[in-house]
């Protein structure tokens, strides 16, 4: 992620300094001088009696939020704008999309789950549905899992090798495969829209989403009443096959990884 909205840039001139500079009078090749106590490469005249500017790569105290120099640019987030003050980063209140999930200093979404002022990450579990539909015969958790995996990394999800499929084999369920989630009382789960799912894995299991768990990994959300299978029931255990087919506003098929 991005810098925070208190980082500064601090740099050196490599003009040489004129003869002279710091007896506070302007000589030749100076442009400003303040004396050996004014000149400054924080103030107004700089420690070689140049004029402070925009873009010198030094920041002017009380003028400029910020001067990385040849690297200010008015589209590079968590960086510094050609005018010498912050763009967009973490914590300015707004959502920038390609680099944030969240912002905390934004205006509150009714519904979402907490954020990470300093990451701008939900605090949160992530479980989404594959867009991509499979047939029941998976081969087992195991590749029934590398499904959720692919799915995770092919959008460059964080620690996509962590996601799991919502299923159970009459022997495992989601609280023994998601050893992590059941020891983490009180860690949500979210969709990828930010919507709180659950308060925990037990919330999850006990109660179901608070919302419709029918956002994709691509952030696409599925049609109302499209059908998946997951083969658990309410409580987390296996169902009979007749009984596999679940509404989407009941149950979806998610992955999970964990965000600390």
């Amino acid at each position: 992620m991005g810098g925070s909205s208190g980082s500064t840039s601090s740099g050196t001139t490599e003009s040489p300094v004129p003869e002279g500079c710091g007896d506070g009078i302007v000589g030749p090749g100076e442009a400003c001088d303040d004396g050996f106590q004014g000149n400054s490469d924080n103030a107004a005249c700089t420690s070689t009696c140049a004029a402070a500017v925009c873009g010198d790569g030094l920041l002017w105290a009380g003028e400029e939020e910020c001067d990385h120099g040849a690297n200010n640019n008015d589209n590079s987030y968590g960086g510094c704008t050609e005018s010498c003050t912050y763009g967009a980063r973490c914590g300015d209140g707004l959502l920038q999309p390609n680099d944030e999930e969240c912002d905390a200093s934004a205006p509150p979404v009714e519904g979402e789950a907490p954020c990470d002022p300093l990451a701008c990450r939900y605090l949160a579990r992530v479980a989404f549905v594959t867009a991509a539909k499979f047939s029941g015969a998976l081969g087992g958790l195991a590749l029934a899992d590398a499904v959720c995996v692919a799915a995770a990394a092919g959008q460059g999800f964080d620690q996509s090798g962590s996601f799991r499929a919502w299923l159970s084999d009459g022997v495992a369920t989601p609280k023994t495969r998601l050893k992590k989630a059941a020891a983490d009382a009180g860690y949500p789960y979210v969709r990828l829209d930010g919507q709180l799912l659950a308060d925990d894995l037990d919330d999850l299991i006990a109660e179901g989403p608070k919302v419709p768990l029918d956002v994709t990994e691509t952030g696409v959300a599925l049609k109302p009443l499209e059908f998946v299978w997951t083969n658990i029931g309410a409580d987390g255990e296996a169902i009979q096959r007749g009984q596999a087919l679940r509404r989407v506003d009941q149950r979806r098929l998610p992955g999970h990884r964990p965000r600390r």
